[in-house]
């Protein structure tokens, strides 16, 4: 079911804004229409439109005191309805007992808001580098006097998350499935600020290769870069260096205000587990390129490539003809393409 479907609209949506009556939210009925015949008429006393373009504003607002019930020492990132909560503390216990207070303030406030949370689709992760221990960490993590299942790699909002954040699984993932589509750069470009750089990025620039000679039929011991050149692609790892300046100098041109802003100065000095985050690998790449202040519009990624091949070279070996008792024999021959 929609999440738009449980809003309760005259008790709660209305009473945030001090109204009483509105037609959006009030009075409303639907019927079903099949073959040219049309049902009953039913109204309708929970959700939102259908396809309005209101609706996500009003789920936004039904939503927006969720921050209300979270423990202070805990983060909370939502779209729509799907919430990820966490909490960061050297002692593993003191994390349970927060996240346990947490989820139970969070059921009371769903609650008063007609809302259900569903601990079957409740998940949680433990995030640490300390492999040999993270065996013995035996949480109990509960909602509604429900235990959560604990997994080891949890997807939110397409990314496939691991317990050291290297996100080996993520990258693999996403490249089985470029093999399958014909459109494969915006898969192995998705979310790259927030996985670049990993050691496993290696796998995503393999695609691009294959992908380049097959473009230009090439065989495969073809040389990558030059098969790039001569299709004008790019290195995927200009273009994620690329992606994430940009999405760093969003952040830096938001106000101060800005929610975006409030997270930025979280992020500073901070490091995912044991590997540089994402504004400390901004801050490398801008002091490669020389870039020192905030404006982009000179950076820009070339379509073609500056030098592009100006002839290449094929050596093929040909076996000669000769009888049955004669040893046959090869000759080498250099083709020449301008």
């Amino acid at each position: 079911m929609s999440p738009l479907e449980n809003v309760k609209n005259k008790s709660l949506l209305l009473e945030k804004e001090g109204q009483t009556k509105n037609p959006t939210l009030a009075g409303r009925q639907f019927s079903v229409r099949f073959n040219g015949a049309r049902s009953k008429s039913h109204r309708l006393w929970a959700g939102v439109p259908q396809g309005s373009v209101l609706s996500p504003l009003l789920f936004l607002i039904y939503m927006n005191t969720i921050h209300l019930p979270i423990h202070s020492d805990t983060r909370i990132a939502c779209y729509s309805d799907d919430i990820a909560i966490w909490h960061t503390h050297r002692d593993i216990t003191t994390s349970q007992k927060v996240l346990n207070v947490t989820l139970k303030n969070t059921a009371i406030w769903a609650k008063d808001l007609k809302l259900s949370i569903n601990a079957d689709k409740t998940t949680f992760c433990v995030f640490s580098t300390y492999r040999k221990h993270r065996s013995t960490f035996n949480l109990d993590i509960k909602i509604k006097d429900s235990p959560i299942k604990r997994i080891d790699f949890p997807t939110y909002i397409g990314i496939t998350m691991d317990p050291e954040l290297r996100f080996p699984r993520h990258i693999l993932h996403t490249a089985n499935k470029a093999l399958r589509n014909s459109i494969i750069r915006p898969l192995l470009e998705y979310a790259a600020p927030i996985w670049n750089p990993s050691s496993q990025s290696s796998k995503m620039d393999s695609l691009q290769h294959r992908a380049s000679k097959v473009i230009i039929g090439a065989v495969p011991s073809t040389n990558n870069n030059k098969a790039e050149q001569e299709c004008a692609l790019p290195l995927l790892e200009n273009r994620r260096n690329l992606a994430n300046i940009k999405f760093t100098n969003r952040l830096r041109s938001n106000n101060m205000d800005h929610i975006s802003t409030r997270i930025f100065n979280e992020w500073k000095g901070s490091t995912r587990l044991k590997r540089s985050s994402t504004l400390q690998l901004d801050k490398v790449i801008r002091s490669r390129i020389n870039l020192e202040h905030s404006s982009l519009d000179f950076v820009q990624e070339p379509l073609f490539p500056r030098k592009p091949p100006s002839e290449t070279k094929f050596v093929l070996n040909l076996l000669q003809p000769c009888s049955k008792k004669k040893t046959p024999t090869f000759s080498n021959k250099n083709a020449l393409i301008p």
